[in-house]
């Protein structure tokens, strides 16, 4: 089993935890990191160790007049079909799903992360 600590690059260590699913957080604001996001969660979904782990990627920083929408975070990410939602069947295929959030707000975080967590719990 794997556990991911991130500063800005991905890293697996050992552990000895089962993970049930992985939170990508994204600064929606930052425009100029928006494609270092992308290149580090094509790395990670391209890990063999992962390739059956849930992935709930969280747009942050939604309040911030500069942030990105949801779409357009779909389409600088690449993820066009996510499988949350209830929008696809869960079949042969890695669960991953986008939820837009702002911390400081308080704004779809903890919907956000509950719906994600609950979700990942559903697609385990």
């Amino acid at each position: 089993m794997w556990i991911i600590n991130c500063d800005r690059v991905a890293v697996l260590q050992p552990t000895l935890h089962p993970i049930s699913g992985i939170v990508f957080l994204v600064d929606a604001k930052d425009h100029e990191r928006l494609n270092e996001s992308k290149a580090e969660l094509d790395a990670l979904l391209n890990m063999e160790e992962l390739s059956k782990t849930p992935f709930v990627v969280l747009g942050n920083k939604i309040d911030h007049p500069d942030a990105v929408s949801e779409d357009q975070l779909r389409s600088v990410l690449g993820l066009y079909q996510t499988t949350g939602k209830g929008k696809v069947p869960l079949e042969n295929i890695r669960p991953i799903e986008i939820f837009m959030c702002s911390v400081v707000m308080r704004q779809g975080v903890f919907p956000g992360i509950d719906i994600g967590i609950l979700w990942v719990g559903k697609v385990c």
